[in-house]
């Protein structure tokens, strides 16, 4: 799955991990992978930017968000008010977009979510596994690309020594 950050560094090539996400595109189109994006995510792209790049390029799926997601949503939102979720110098509120969206992730059984966002939406997902509650990887962009996270390696071109 595709976060709000992924989406924005992908279509924009002036930011600086353009090329990382063009690269994880390319991997899991060649792969064959399901890349979904959220209704969510949609939402919160098309407030600056159009979506219907997204729609034409044909490799992504956009599940609908129903009423398992709602209900997923609502319990790790709840798990994320507790006093001890976040750590003591990081005390940003939880966005509300971002249950939502992991929750989608959960429910559909993502594995994986390719992400720009260091300080809300990684910290909530590795927050959230810690927590038993999902098993989600937030992949994050500013890593550099490592096929390897998806079991790509196979598909990435290797140097052979000569």
């Amino acid at each position: 799955m595709l976060d709000t950050g992924y989406l924005i560094t992908l279509a924009d090539e002036n930011r600086p991990h353009h090329g990382v996400a063009l690269q994880y595109l390319k991997a899991l189109v060649k792969a064959e992978c399901r890349i979904l994006i959220s209704p969510i995510v949609v939402s919160e792209y098309t407030v600056k930017s159009s979506p219907q790049l997204l729609f034409e390029m044909g490799c992504f799926e956009f599940p609908e968000y129903n009423i398992s997601h709602a209900l997923e949503a609502s319990k790790l939102k709840k798990s994320t008010m507790s006093s001890d979720f976040r750590s003591a110098d990081n005390k940003r509120t939880v966005i509300i977009n971002d249950t939502q969206i992991i929750a989608q992730a959960s429910v559909e059984k993502v594995t994986h979510i390719l992400t720009e966002d260091i300080n809300t939406f990684c910290t909530t997902v590795n927050r959230l596994n810690d927590l038993k509650l999902t098993n989600i990887k937030a992949v994050l962009l500013a890593d550099g690309y490592q096929p390897e996270v998806f079991g790509l390696l196979q598909q990435a071109a290797l140097p052979l020594p000569e």
